[in-house]
């Protein structure tokens, strides 16, 4: 497939942003990095001194059993001799790749639709994500990492475990048990995740903590489909203006690193709040909300078009990746930044529905 002008006008346009972005950032390095970031750079030090993939725990090393080899693998040439890494150099390798990305989405819109308007649609679309913008998680790091399924059998030998992560805490069934405790007690969730822990060793089951946490969800159905139907709202709306506020604007109330990842405060408190401390933020926050509203409107059309256009079966191909990472989401950490898997499926689907936005599109429908 040749890259055209049109590929090359996307990739710049997602560039320019994300280069004003980083340009309005600075280059402080406490930007650059956040409190997980630790948990990459160290598997990372360690690939390179010696070629294991592991950490430190209590000043020993150990095999890394919960975050995947992908990120941390991008993170190696960028490592200096003193275990420091070049933060910038990191900032500006991913904004490249990420608008690459942007250039990924025209190409695959172009394959799907045959159309080079739902094409250019798309890709621009996915350019001007604000989100995707901030947050630079790149498509092909999720490409690159090693396939669940081999994950999982790593972890296997090196802990006796066939599951996605060892660890107790990171248990995706953990999770949303100690966020429906963390609802119905009012209490932090940390306090949450120690109280459902407690009451598993408590009950002395047999089975998996997991699995254990997964009837605890059944029980608590109602409260469950409480915290799912809010955690759709928080998906599809999340716009990471709490970032911007900290790194553009030096607003140390919003620093990552001190602020609870499971707020007590509802969104729309958060959002009231940083209106009043930065009404520029409010105003742009209004207008990218009303930019995703858009988008979904016009992937549900698109949606619409391919199943009747395509058929249904390989429209459900492409929505399988909507569906699979909404799905791994909702319930357990519904941020922005985990919404960015689904956006380029989105965007493919909201790029025909632009076009069909037309008057020229309509009337070739019709004839």
């Amino acid at each position: 497939m040749k890259l055209d002008h049109r590929f090359w006008a996307v990739v710049g346009l997602s560039m320019v942003l994300r280069a004003t972005l980083l340009v309005s950032i600075g280059p402080a390095p406490q930007y650059a990095l956040t409190s997980d970031s630790p948990s990459y750079i160290e598997p990372a030090r360690h690939l390179r001194e010696d070629g294991r993939f592991s950490n430190l725990l209590n000043g020993r090393e150990v095999p890394e059993l919960y975050r995947t080899p992908g990120y941390p693998v991008f993170l190696l040439p960028f490592l200096v001799k003193d275990g420091t890494i070049r933060e910038r150099a990191v900032q500006w390798a991913q904004a490249l790749l990420n608008s690459c990305s942007a250039g990924l989405v025209y190409l695959a819109a172009l394959f799907f639709w045959r159309s080079e308007g739902a094409a250019l649609a798309a890709g621009a679309g996915f350019a001007l994500d604000f989100v995707n913008a901030f947050r630079q998680v790149v498509l092909f790091l999720f490409v690159s990492c090693l396939p669940l399924a081999v994950w999982m059998v790593r972890n296997e030998r090196a802990a006796g475990r066939l599951t996605f992560s060892t660890l107790q805490d990171a248990n995706i069934y953990i999770v949303r048990a100690a966020l429906v405790e963390m609802g119905n007690k009012r209490i932090s969730y940390e306090t949450a995740v120690e109280n459902v822990q407690n009451a598993y060793k408590k009950s002395r089951a047999e089975e998996p903590a997991g699995r254990w946490a997964a009837q605890y969800l059944f029980v608590h159905w109602k409260e469950y489909s409480k915290l799912m139907a809010k955690d759709v709202v928080k998906l599809l709306s999340g716009n990471s203006m709490k970032v911007a506020a900290w790194a553009i604007l030096k607003d140390d109330r919003y620093n990552p690193t001190v602020i609870p990842v499971h707020s007590s405060e509802s969104p729309l408190s958060q959002a009231r709040e940083l209106m009043v401390r930065h009404s520029f933020l409010g105003g742009a926050l209004f207008a990218y909300l009303l930019f995703l509203g858009l988008v979904y409107v016009l992937a549900a059309w698109g949606i619409w078009m391919s199943g009747r256009e395509k058929g249904w079966g390989e429209t459900l191909i492409v929505f399988s990746s909507i569906f699979y990472f909404a799905a791994l989401t909702l319930g357990v950490d519904a941020q922005a930044r985990y919404r960015l898997p689904i956006m380029p499926a989105l965007f493919l689907f909201a790029g025909r529905g632009l076009t069909l936005c037309s008057k020229e599109s309509r009337e070739s429908e019709e004839r």
